[in-house]
């Protein structure tokens, strides 16, 4: 199993003394991401990934974390087919590009790397899946995986299983489905125990 290269020294230097963010491929991130979770040989194997086994997904660093309504952002999810006026799209897909080995990439993950140098073992294994959740292939009102025609997959990106304030859950419990649903999960025992995430992370079982 391949070790979790880590987030590189010189971003998290950087990002103490400068506050432009500064991104970098992570292509030693998807390698990693791909044998521990879309590998059938895997023990982390994931079904629900399956759909991106031949997905080009372009891992970035970014030397700062975000944040967005309050929240620090750790990691982000987009399609690499970019949207906007002419000019801000072509050149967003020219930057994609050259982080991406002159490729267009299917989607896009943005890991921010001062909190990748920081969290355990399980957080990793579980913010990366988190942003592989949101890469979906789009199925039409039948279910059925949409294609190009050129025999392409149609990719989307999903929006969050479960939206609900703290608060809300705290006053009238698990009122919807969805919230059931993550209540029966975590009430039972993880999938993934931590013993494995940390040989996911480390490659040795070693405490990081």
């Amino acid at each position: 199993m391949i070790p979790f290269p880590g987030a590189p020294s010189h971003l998290l230097e950087g990002s103490a003394i400068n506050p432009v963010p500064v991104f970098e491929a992570a292509h030693e991130v998807k390698a990693w991401a791909f044998e521990t979770f879309i590998s059938e040989e895997s023990e982390l194997y994931n079904p629900d990934h399956s759909h991106l086994s031949r997905a080009d997904v372009l891992f970035v660093w970014s030397s700062v974390c975000f944040k967005s309504k309050g929240f620090e952002v750790v990691g982000t999810c987009q399609l690499g087919e970019q949207t906007g006026s002419k000019g801000s799209k072509e050149f967003a897909e020219w930057n994609l590009r050259q982080l991406n080995e002159g490729k267009l990439p299917d989607f896009v993950i943005t890991l921010c790397a001062p909190f990748f140098a920081e969290c355990d073992s399980t957080a990793i294994c579980a913010v990366i899946e988190h942003e592989l959740y949101h890469a979906k292939q789009k199925k039409d009102k039948y279910g059925v995986p949409m294609r190009h025609r050129t025999g392409s997959p149609v990719y989307e990106i999903q929006g969050h299983d479960v939206e609900e304030h703290l608060g809300v859950a705290r006053r009238y419990g698990a009122w919807s489905p969805s919230l059931e649903k993550l209540r029966e999960y975590l009430n039972a025992p993880p999938e993934v125990p931590r013993r494995y995430s940390k040989d996911a992370v480390c490659g040795c079982g070693a405490r990081i």
